[in-house]
């Protein structure tokens, strides 16, 4: 009898102990194996330096694409086309956005500068403009507008029955061929910060600008492979469609910009009295 009493005992112990799934530790009673919740912090380490690692990536991705676009911009436009990767495509999108905005708001303010110095004052010390939503504003209507070409060029492929060319792949092609366009938006909204050849630098930014048109449009050539005797309506078809519902867009927003930014303009009490700006 003292044999069974032992035995069951032993028996009672063991179907008592209990063990983490996860590493397999021994556990007391009630106690809560903690295991999953120190491999957490891992888990997020490693996710941030992946995605440090893609930003870098996409950054040099970005940079170089800029730079071959003015070294050899038919492979490049060609290459960035055969990736058509999204994210690079609407990170040029994005950014070229930006730039128009910030040299559109810097000839902006030089044009109001240039208002004031006929009437004998600085017209920013007499007139709050809110330069920043015209900033936000043309940097919207910029990258609205983006689209018209490459939908304007998707569409023309499909009805002149040109090789494939995705949507995706239409973005890398307007894209890239106007990254160049950064660069000179950059210089432009520098030259107008420091008032300095502003001149120049709108000419070599209209000049930089349509040598990425043709850039775009001969790309849509070469890439969509259409037949000979419909080449000349295709280029027809896509160089004015895009330019006429880009204008048409262009200055509707633009309307829209100048009603909204027109309420918002306020003029210094003192300097009213004297010149009866009527605000």
């Amino acid at each position: 009898m003292a044999e069974r009493k032992t035995k069951t005992a032993t028996e009672e112990v063991v179907v008592e102990k209990r063990f983490c799934k996860n590493c397999g530790k021994e556990l007391k009673e009630g106690e809560v194996c903690d295991c999953t919740a120190k491999e957490a912090p891992k888990a997020t380490g490693s996710s941030i330096t992946i995605n440090t690692g893609d930003l870098k990536e996409l950054g040099l991705h970005f940079l170089n694409t800029i730079k071959n676009m003015f070294v050899h911009p038919a492979s490049t436009v060609d290459e960035e086309v055969e990736e058509h990767d999204m994210k690079m495509g609407m990170l040029l999108l994005v950014v070229m956005a930006i730039t128009v905005g910030l040299y559109v708001m810097g000839g902006f303010k030089s044009i109001i500068a240039s208002i004031g110095s006929f009437a004998d004052f600085n017209i920013n010390d007499a007139v709050s403009i809110p330069y920043f939503k015209v900033f936000i504003y043309v940097t919207l209507i910029n990258f609205i507008v983006a689209f018209i070409p490459i939908t304007v060029a998707f569409l023309t492929n499909k009805i002149f029955k040109g090789e494939s060319l995705s949507y995706k792949k239409c973005i890398s092609l307007y894209a890239t061929s106007m990254a160049p366009t950064i660069v000179s938006n950059l210089l432009m909204a520098l030259l107008y910060a420091v008032n300095i050849l502003s001149g120049l630098g709108a000419i070599i930014g209209v000049v930089i600008s349509l040598i990425c048109v043709f850039n775009f449009i001969v790309g849509f050539v070469r890439l969509t492979k259409i037949k000979e005797n419909h080449q000349a309506y295709a280029l027809t078809t896509l160089t004015v469609v895009y330019a006429v519902i880009s204008v048409i867009v262009s200055v509707l927003l633009l309307g829209s910009l100048l009603s909204d930014v027109y309420k918002d303009i306020k003029v210094n009490d003192r300097y009213n009295d004297i010149y009866d700006f009527g605000w």
